[in-house]
């Protein structure tokens, strides 16, 4: 049966920004059989990996040249460089302790989380592993919250012909 739809090839500029040499499998560590750290990648600073500049270019192709640079750098962490504050304020500490094991503490966030319009709820206790080279994260624990929601909100971004300002809108 003939293909209905052409196999897709990248504009001619993608390839003059694609790093020689390099792959996101080397960066990646296919084939390679120790266990080690995830390097940074395309998410990261552009100084943290071979990419940058295709990072850039793709970037600017996705939400223009006008609007690229600050979603840039909303995804952006440096190393050593405070965070962007893009959560909601803290709560006060509670005055009093609870007494529970992390099996309890799961169990009760799941059952929080999934009764307050999650889907999917993931708790796991962090490694060095999971955390890139050249990050420290101090938390004991991850927690991961998935709505079908969120994925609706983020296609009507990638769908949308404002995407920044689609994006923008949906920070808040």
């Amino acid at each position: 049966m003939p293909r209905k739809i052409e196999t897709w090839e990248p504009e001619e500029e993608f390839w003059k920004v694609m790093p020689e040499g390099i792959s996101g499998n080397d960066v990646n560590g296919l084939g390679e059989e120790e266990m080690r750290r995830p390097s940074p990648f395309f998410w990261h600073t552009p100084d943290l990996h071979p990419f940058g500049v295709l990072q850039g270019y793709v970037f600017q192709n996705f939400f223009g040249p006008e609007d690229s640079g600050p979603i840039m750098k909303a995804f952006r962490y440096e190393p050593g460089k405070p965070e962007p504050d893009t959560n909601p304020p803290p709560v006060d500490v509670a005055t009093e302790k609870v007494d529970k094991t992390a099996a309890e503490f799961t169990a009760a966030v799941k059952e929080f989380a999934l009764n307050n319009d999650a889907d999917i709820v993931g708790v796991a206790a962090l490694t060095p592993d999971m955390v890139y080279e050249g990050f420290e994260i101090k938390e004991k624990y991850s927690t991961k919250l998935y709505s079908k929601t969120e994925q609706n909100e983020l296609m009507s971004i990638l769908n949308s012909s404002n995407k920044y300002e689609t994006f923008v809108n949906n920070l808040n």
